[in-house]
């Protein structure tokens, strides 16, 4: 297979399915691409094929007849500065993370000095709702437990149904992860 042949074959495989492509399967794809070698991409979509290129070391010309197409390469391959991202996080870290946290914690039942909710699990029966389980560390004393009283977990509820602005989801949220074992 010549080299034309080659860069054809990869640009065929990596738009072999709807959707965007993980990159790390692309990267796998991208195996016989070459630093220096030319990537073409007439249909760039997101992007995705385009970075596993560049990550390779090739160059790469990309299009797409959509301008969006195009956007989202563009956006998904500019380069980052680490240093100022990392400013920018901890700027808006001390501004927002006192509050945030604020809202997820509660006494420990081991040592009564705040502990951290990591997660609460609601469950609605019948008019009610109530929590079914909670993952709690206290710093302090290092317990880890995985309780809510009903007087707790009211609390909890009352004041998660007044922050006012503040978005929470409605509707049940489901995975297919297991939660782990204590």
């Amino acid at each position: 297979m010549d080299e034309l042949d080659r860069l054809f074959y990869l640009i065929s495989r990596s738009h072999s399915f709807w959707g965007r492509k993980p990159l790390k399967g692309l990267i796998d794809i991208f195996r016989p691409v070459k630093k220096g070698d030319l990537f073409v991409d007439p249909f760039c979509g997101g992007g995705t094929p385009v970075l596993a290129a560049l990550i390779k070391g090739a160059k790469v010309i990309a299009n797409d007849i959509n301008p969006m197409a195009i956007f989202l390469t563009e956006v998904l391959i500019q380069p980052i500065n680490l240093s100022s991202l990392n400013s920018i996080f901890i700027d808006l870290k001390k501004h927002v993370s006192q509050k945030i946290n604020s809202t997820y914690q509660i006494r420990c039942n081991s040592c009564n000095e705040m502990a951290h909710i990591s997660y609460i699990a609601w469950k609605k029966s019948n008019l009610t709702i109530e929590p079914e389980i909670a993952r709690i560390k206290c710093n302090n004393c290092g317990s880890y437990y995985a309780e809510l009283n009903n007087k707790k977990g009211l609390k909890q509820f009352q004041f998660e149904g007044n922050m006012e602005g503040l978005w929470f989801p409605k509707t049940k949220i489901t995975s297919s992860r297991k939660i782990p074992e204590q």
